[in-house]
């Protein structure tokens, strides 16, 4: 099947035309539809072999076919193959010619006015007319793998007639050619009424049944939740690949820009030598040359905990050396044990390894993780430009990345090509090296608008290291477990799931493809002084009442602001430690610092924030919420904490005394109820909170594992148990197996939609680190002018406006709707207030000013 076969079936084919345009200059282009069509097919070829979707095919193929004959692969590889020559095909219809296009050279026949001026649908039904004729004619081919290839005709179908659309019920796909426009297509072929059509065309309505019912037999109740994800993931992949070889086609078209690089990590070499140059990694190098393995009596005595991150990067680059073939790794180690540096060097490693992964993906659960390990890397790869240029934040704080090389020509010739190049790499990943967070991961993985897809096969061929993946809500932790095997298995993943308090996600996903655990002895450890006893802990103030806990703690405070140390205490509601830190600040008995880090703060704020609390040498008070537990780097003496969940407890006392240079302390209280933030978590209920000696106990051991063994028997006997609706294999068979998009989606969503929250932009000033001011109401007038702008090309407008969006985010809050909130200005769903000053107190956020009430947050940014 080739672009020579297209030729003979349309009459005049010359005539057809896929896009027009008028270019900078005015002068107008035409491209033929022949000359999109070898486009994209040339960019889906590319594409193809570079991500070696072949190998992913026979993975697929033995997933759900088991053993298939050398023709019936063939076949299907060809059928997979000749998506991007159909997908463009229906645009012989003469409404889209002439209507869309204007091209004179096709008169209006009208005959597809069922459709419009669309082509989708049409060019998916030539495709299934093709391929089931195709199919029958095969001798080679016996007849039960006919059977069984029948329903991926449809499947490609489908993701031709959606190729321009978001990804809806397949079924309603197939409800459209019964009863619907795809119906009503076929018949206009079938009483030749396409006069462009010159080639034999015998679908009917007969036809279309049985292929629906062959649907039907491979969605069957009986299909293992490993075979229901493969198709999902099949289909998404073919979608993803359609996707992006149609937009390359039409930026070569319209710009003249020909896309060569797909972002690529082809040296690895080169960003891992400059690793291993790093101090850090020589230490390293030369302690595992020299001294590796200490015997667990000797690190016992191990006082440099610098030594036991030596020794524990070693040990698990060993056991990542034996298993590297291996999908999913745990990596389970204490707070302040080095992880991040341990998974860049566990990551590089695989790179060597399998000369198959050719890219990274850095996940974190919030932005301020994700700003902290992009500041790690600039500081490894500090001075070179090529490295750090090919490093790229995605997340909806980060303006499109555009290189120092780019911005340079972009200036110099002010051609917008390069405005192009920067959105094209933004929206379909083209770049070697990731840091993003777990929702806009999930959104690639699960979410079902066409732009979600864009990246779905940049996910082939990389390492991707989860961190904290058990910081979203845990009733989707079975859903999130299976996905992720079974996307390693089939797309050539390495993921690497890393945490402090890492429960064993096997036990949810029936024991497919286990995990390898980095850590063989995680107690060798957890166990050592360094990390367990670094933090004393106290349960003296958990036995007071709501109503004293605040007088409790201030008392309990100015004792140690007396000794000088450097004090945290975190609340789980904001509210709560607003009304605290309004009170430390206006008692004339606290003769120190204070400060308050929360959500509300911005990027400049919580740097100011740090740096100063990281610069005081004497006392200091730190009043937070729970961003403070999203692995923010300090090192605090003392700390106070609102109980919540158990793995929470945990980071907290990563804040303590981190150095193990001195003698720390966290004194846990109660003074908001955790199942009021935290709703459906079962970590929060009353039998597995520090309000338990058995739960303390555990935490004291550092024993995570009993802890979480007790967590997934609830997990699994409330939700993954579950038969029905709402249960683990419902979901996989009613929803995964039958390719039933939106609800994927919702349920796969890390942070529900709020229908009742509002975006309320701040005006004023601010000034950054450098002591450079911001103006909000300046910056609001820019956004608003490259809204407005329609003169500017859609890609460099693009491009602007998300480096402005970028800095809009420090003025930019999420509060709880409310409908007499004065404003002064309105774009899509921002509200603008223009004297936003007197929103704060002691310069904070006033929520309580804005929503009128106040309501309860959990507190990540």
């Amino acid at each position: 099947m080739n672009i020579e076969n297209i030729k003979k079936w349309v009459k005049d084919i010359d005539k057809y035309e896929a896009h027009c345009m008028v270019d900078i200059s005015g002068e107008e282009k035409r491209e033929s539809l022949t000359e999109h069509l070898a486009l994209t097919e040339k960019y889906f070829d590319f594409l193809w072999k570079e991500k070696n979707v072949g190998g992913m095919m026979e993975r697929f193929y033995d997933q759900i076919f088991n053993h298939f004959s050398k023709a019936a692969k063939e076949f299907m590889s060809e059928m997979a193959r000749s998506v991007p020559l159909f997908h463009d095909l229906g645009k012989i219809n003469s409404e889209f010619q002439n209507r869309i296009l204007n091209n004179e050279k096709i008169a209006n026949k009208r005959e597809f006015s069922c459709v419009a001026g669309r082509h989708s649908m049409i060019s998916a039904v030539l495709y299934i007319d093709y391929f089931y004729t195709e199919l029958k004619e095969r001798s080679d081919i016996d007849q039960s793998e006919k059977k069984q290839i029948q329903p991926l005709i449809m499947y490609h179908a489908y993701v031709i007639e959606r190729h321009h659309s978001d990804l809806m019920p397949f079924d309603k796909f197939l409800e459209s050619l019964l009863a619907g426009s795809g119906n009503d297509v076929m018949e206009i072929f079938q009483q030749g009424r396409c006069s462009a059509w010159h080639k034999d065309f015998s679908l009917n309505g007969k036809k279309v049944k049985r292929l629906i019912s062959a649907c039907d037999k491979s969605k069957a109740p009986d299909q293992t939740n490993e075979s229901q994800i493969a198709l999902y993931a099949y289909v998404k992949l073919l979608y993803s690949l359609l996707v992006a070889s149609d937009f390359y086609a039409t930026e070569e078209f319209m710009s003249g820009m020909q896309i060569q690089y797909f972002g690529a990590l082809n040296d690895i070499n080169e960003w891992a030598d400059i690793f291993e140059n790093t101090t850090l990694m020589k230490n390293v190098r030369r302690y595992q040359k020299c001294v590796y393995p200490k015997t667990d009596d000797e690190l016992q005595k191990e006082k440099d905990i610098n030594i036991l991150r030596s020794e524990m990067l070693c040990d698990a680059e060993e056991v990542l050396k034996q298993n590297f073939e291996k999908p999913l790794f745990y990596l389970e180690a204490p707070t302040g044990s080095g992880k991040s540096n341990t998974a860049m060097d566990l990551s590089f490693q695989l790179l060597k390894w399998d000369k198959r992964l050719k890219k990274i993906y850095y996940i974190y659960p919030f932005n301020t993780l994700v700003e902290q390990n992009m500041n790690c890397l600039n500081h490894v790869f500090d001075g070179n430009r090529h490295i750090l240029d090919s490093i790229a934040v995605i997340n909806s704080l980060t303006p499109i990345k555009m290189t120092q090389d780019e911005k340079r020509k972009e200036e110099s010739t002010e051609q917008t090509m390069y405005y192009q190049k920067a959105l094209l790499d933004r929206q379909f990943l083209n770049y070697p090296m990731i840091v993003s967070t777990h929702v806009s991961l999930f959104d690639t993985m699960f979410g079902n608008t066409k732009e979600s897809a864009f990246g779905f096969h940049q996910l082939m061929n990389s390492v991707i290291v989860l961190d904290e993946i058990q910081s979203y809500k845990n009733t989707l932790w079975g859903e999130i477990i299976c996905f992720l095997k079974e996307f390693a298995y089939l797309l050539n993943i390495k993921v690497i799931i890393m945490s402090a308090t890492l429960p064993d996600l096997d036990l949810l996903s029936m024991n497919t493809y286990h995990a390898v655990r980095l850590m063989k002895n995680t107690g060798k450890y957890f166990h050592n002084p360094c990390f367990s006893h670094r933090v004393q802990v106290s349960y003296e103030l958990l036995d007071h009442t709501e109503e004293a806990i605040d007088d409790m703690l201030i008392n309990h405070m100015k004792q140690q602001v007396k000794q000088e140390k450097k004090i945290i205490v975190e609340f789980i509601k904001k509210e709560s430690a607003r009304q605290f830190y309004e009170r430390l600040i206006e008692d004339q008995d606290i003769c120190c610092q204070v400060e308050y880090i929360s959500g509300d703060d911005s990027l400049m704020e919580r740097s100011r924030i740090l740096n100063e609390i990281k610069a005081v040498e004497k006392s200091v008070i730190l009043v937070a919420t729970q961003v403070i537990e999203a692995g923010i780097d300090i090192d605090m003496d003392i700390g106070y904490k609102n109980i919540s969940k158990l793995d929470s407890e945990e980071q907290f006392l990563g804040r303590i005394n981190r150095s193990f240079k001195r003698n720390g302390v966290v004194y846990f209280f109660k003074k908001d109820e955790a199942k009021q933030i935290y709703g459906e978590d079962v970590r929060v209920d009353k039998a597995f909170s520090l309000e338990q000696q058995e739960i303390r106990e555990l935490l004291l051991k550092k024993d995570f594992n009993t802890y979480y063994t007790k967590i997934l028997e609830v997990l699994k006997i409330n939700y993954y148990n579950r038969i029905g609706d709402g249960g683990l294999r419902d979901f996989f068979v009613h929803k995964v197996g039958k390719m039933n998009w939106p609800d994927v989606a919702k349920r796969m969503r890390l942070i529900p939609e709020d229908k009742w929250s509002m975006s309320v932009y701040l005006a004023r000033v601010l000034e950054d680190e450098n002591n450079h001011q911001i103006d909000g109401r300046a910056l609001w007038a820019e956004y608003v002018r490259l809204l407005k702008n329609q003169s500017m090309a859609y890609a460099e407008k693009r491009v602007k406006l998300s480096e402005v969006t970028s800095k809009m985010n420090h003025f930019i809050y999420q509060t709880k709707r409310n409908p007499n909130l004065i404003y002064n200005d309105k774009v899509g769903e921002i509200f603008y207030i223009d004297e936003g000053d007197k929103y704060f107190d002691h310069g904070k956020l006033n929520r309580g000013k804005l929503q009128g009430e106040v309501g309860d947050f959990v507190d990540f940014i």
